[in-house]
């Protein structure tokens, strides 16, 4: 009985080191997340304007002026104020080229599906924890049915290895997809509160 209980406290140990993890990334996700959208629906709108800015934007008189000139007979007057229709295209077409290279270096994408595929591995942890933990309250009760007591000896003969694969993904998750320490404090936080609300 000392034995079960020992292994109950682990896997209850195990569970909340999971469901801290778990919040680590999600954390960390919604923050990656939030500033791909950032960069990305303003990349869209401008994308989409572009397409259309010729007949939204009129045509003025100074673009009739400055068709066929050079750059350098032209006045010094800012080219946005005297054609807006022919020069701001390229304005927003600049603004989006810059916008699209932030995105490819920053890879804030693809940053926030890691941390989702490291919570989802997580959360299918966690389950299995749980299932363990149910089944070792269940088979440590006395059974007097004798395929249930096949099952107990079964469940228990494959414990240790069960619980050690366990421990061997959560270490390959954190090895394949560390946590900044800043996501790692927020994410106490809210474990905390949510273990303090749990508890009252």
């Amino acid at each position: 009985v000392g034995g079960v209980e020992y292994s109950t406290q682990k896997l209850d140990q195990l569970r909340a080191r999971l469901r801290l993890m778990l919040t680590q990334h999600l954390i960390a996700s919604k923050y990656f997340m939030t500033r791909y959208y950032a960069l990305s629906f303003p990349s869209i709108a401008l994308s989409s304007f572009l397409t259309v800015i010729a007949l939204i934007v009129p045509k003025l008189e100074g673009c009739k002026e400055i068709e066929g000139e050079s750059f350098e007979d032209r006045d010094h007057a800012w080219p946005l104020a005297v054609c807006p229709s022919q020069n701001l295209g390229s304005l927003f077409n600049g603004i989006n080229t810059i916008l699209l290279g932030m995105m490819a270096i920053l890879r804030h994408q693809t940053k926030a599906d890691m941390h989702n595929n490291a919570a989802q591995n997580l959360q299918s942890l966690i389950m299995n924890v749980e299932f363990m933990r149910d089944d070792m309250t269940h088979f440590s009760q006395s059974v007097d049915n004798k395929t249930m007591a096949g099952d107990a000896r079964t469940f228990f003969r494959g414990f240790s290895r069960r619980l050690g694969s366990v421990y061997a993904k959560v270490e390959e998750i954190q090895e394949m997809m560390p946590v900044h320490p800043a996501f790692q404090r927020q994410a106490l936080k809210v474990h905390m509160a949510l273990t303090t609300q749990e508890h009252s």
